[in-house]
């Protein structure tokens, strides 16, 4: 069975068994999921045939039971757009939307015990964040995350909402596919491929920038490799989801390219072969902390599962980056942290030029 996700929020919703219209509520921003049966109870004929007349267009939400696309309806007598599942019927109401259905459309007393129910969770939510720690993670979400927080156990990120996609992020499941097998491949011919696909830093090589790109598909060992591709399942999906496939493309090439870049400035006397999508997928780290700095990761500690802010944790790694990028400088560094540190600036700047581009 598929558990009711808020599309705004994306945390399970809680089922609500005293009420015979509402059946779930969010806890952070209290929208409602409801069948459309449950608004109908409050039109007049009128109404009613004026909501079935109507055209709808497809909504920028998924549907909290079924998680298909939802379609946007205006709600009779108003201007306030609804969102409807055709699959299931389900209708999604934000917390001040169905509080001028009740005003406009003089509901039922059901409908008007609404007021006693928002209170009755606002007061439980008050009197739930008093008693807790805000980041000490509860058993309840211990239980619906158990993979998740065995990568925890590993030290591994994880994010503990769950992601509600508008679309599938097929580019990075792509990605991952091509990496694994260019890779695997390059385990049993590792001098063909180091020979022809990985970046020197001391070329000037009009192939440079080719050479840049297809390191990004090589790799040293499975540890090497699998560590690499589950930072790109953790962040990339997110950041393809954001900003579309092209745009993300082009975030994740231009970020292989300066993490190349910088690497070579950090060692400009020196031929030393680079390899591995470290480097680009550091740009969808950065782009990740900047746009999604409230979500939460899941972390270990000596008191147990805590949830840490993404913008705590994106501090956390740009400093070490940076510290160990300095250590690189006197050569006793394996990893280059300087190409992560060249991919992290291109993925956090070009969150700002797209806020120019797309102000809010």
């Amino acid at each position: 069975m598929i558990k009711p996700v808020c599309p705004h929020c994306n945390i399970d919703l809680r089922r609500d068994n005293s009420q015979k219209i509402f059946k779930y509520y969010c806890f952070k921003c209290f929208g409602l999921a409801t069948h459309i049966t449950s608004l109908k109870k409050i039109l007049s004929a009128e109404n009613k045939q004026a909501l079935q007349l109507q055209r709808s267009v497809p909504s920028q939400i998924k549907c909290s039971l079924c998680a298909n696309r939802m379609f946007s309806i205006t709600l009779p007598s108003t201007d306030i757009k609804l969102d409807l599942c055709k699959y299931c019927q389900t209708l999604w109401f934000d917390n001040n939307e169905w509080k001028i259905a009740q005003q406009v459309h003089n509901p039922t007393e059901s409908l008007k015990d609404l007021n006693n129910l928002n209170y009755k969770y606002g007061k439980i939510l008050i009197e739930h964040e008093q008693n807790k720690d805000p980041y000490k993670i509860e058993q309840a979400e211990f239980a619906n995350n158990k993979i998740k927080f065995c990568m925890a156990l590993l030290g591994l990120p994880s994010e503990l909402e769950k992601d509600n996609f508008l679309s599938s992020p097929i580019v990075t499941w792509f990605l991952i596919l091509v990496i694994m097998l260019v890779s695997i491949l390059g385990f049993k011919y590792d001098q063909w491929y180091l020979a022809n696909l990985s970046y020197d830093s001391g070329s000037k090589s009009p192939t440079s920038v080719l050479r840049m790109l297809s390191s990004f598909f090589v790799h040293a060992n499975y540890f090497h490799l699998i560590s690499n591709l589950y930072f790109l399942w953790v962040f990339g999906d997110n950041v393809e989801d954001f900003l579309g496939k092209t745009k993300y493309l082009f975030l994740l090439t231009v970020s292989v390219v300066a993490s190349c870049l910088l690497f070579s400035k950090f060692h400009p006397q020196h031929s030393i072969s680079l390899i591995g999508a470290s480097g680009g997928i550091s740009g969808l780290i950065g782009f990740y902390i900047m746009k999604f700095p409230k979500r939460r990761f899941i972390a270990l500690t000596r008191f147990g599962f805590y949830s840490m802010p993404v913008i705590i944790f994106g501090g956390i790694f740009i400093f070490s980056q940076f510290l160990y990028a300095l250590i690189e400088l006197t050569g006793s560094s394996g990893i280059a942290y300087s190409a992560h540190l060249g991919g992290l600036v291109v993925g956090i700047v070009f969150s700002f030029l797209l806020n120019k581009e797309n102000p809010a």
